[in-house]
């Protein structure tokens, strides 16, 4: 059994675009503790409101999900590491009924949340 690191999501801050996490990704994705499909670092809409942005994050996970079951990983939990808007988006998502519902083998303890501001 190979045991790894949970997967690792980046979300953006306002004004700013996934590839603004591109020194980071690359940093944790040509380390030692995490694989390449492990590491994601998405782009979406930082001009339209949380509410229109809720399905960001499950989309992000289950896109994290699909890579690493086709590489033959699995994962229980996942870290999501966001700046400002990001911090927001994920909250809004996880404060909403449609996490319960579409993710009901997660609890909320199968996220940790790590928000940086400037």
């Amino acid at each position: 059994i190979l045991i790894i690191r949970p997967p690792v999501l980046l979300l953006h801050g306002l004004f700013a675009h996934g590839k603004d996490w591109n020194t980071c990704r690359n940093f944790l994705a040509t380390s030692d503790y995490y694989k390449d499909f492990q590491v994601y670092n998405p782009d979406y809409l930082n001009d339209v409101s949380f509410a229109q942005n809720t399905f960001v994050v499950p989309t992000c996970i289950n896109d994290i999900y699909k890579k690493c079951i086709s590489n033959n990983f699995s994962f229980g939990k996942i870290d999501i590491v966001t700046h400002s808007m990001g911090g927001l988006v994920s909250r809004t998502y996880f404060k909403s009924p449609f996490f319960k519902a579409a993710f009901n083998f997660f609890s909320a303890s199968s996220f940790e949340e790590l928000s940086i501001s400037a």
